[in-house]
């Protein structure tokens, strides 16, 4: 009910705030509670950036942590946002793209030079 979505905006507004500050392990602490927390129906004006930073989120747990659960969550989040930009939605195409950019890094099948170029172009695209 209404107690869960306070619970989840409280969740999800604080692994902002640790995320922007730069605490990670904190902001992974309250995203594992979004995840863990019942799916809400629809859509929220928040969507785009809950899966975005969700998303990076879980690929830095990913990266420090090497839990492929995390791995999932990020191709998950991707995946949705991809669908939300292939819909037509303007708000999703840059962030898909840095998503992109960030896939390119960490597969490491790419040359620097192609992954800056992903990076500059999801840029381009946000302003």
């Amino acid at each position: 009910g209404d107690a869960d979505k306070t619970l989840f905006m409280f969740w999800m507004v604080t692994s902002w705030a640790r995320f922007y500050l730069g605490d990670l392990k904190s902001a992974l602490f309250y995203y594992e509670k979004c995840w863990h927390s019942k799916d809400l129906k629809g859509a929220f004006v928040y969507s785009v950036p809950y899966f975005f930073l969700g998303a990076l989120t879980a690929l830095d747990g990913w990266k420090s942590t090497g839990r492929r659960r995390y791995w999932r969550i990020f191709l998950k989040m991707h995946r949705e946002l991809k669908k939300w930009a292939q819909r037509g939605n303007p708000n999703t195409i840059h962030v898909v793209k840095m998503m992109d950019a960030e896939l390119l890094a960490v597969r490491r099948k790419s040359t620097p030079n192609e992954i800056k170029r992903a990076y500059d172009k999801a840029i381009a695209l946000a302003s």
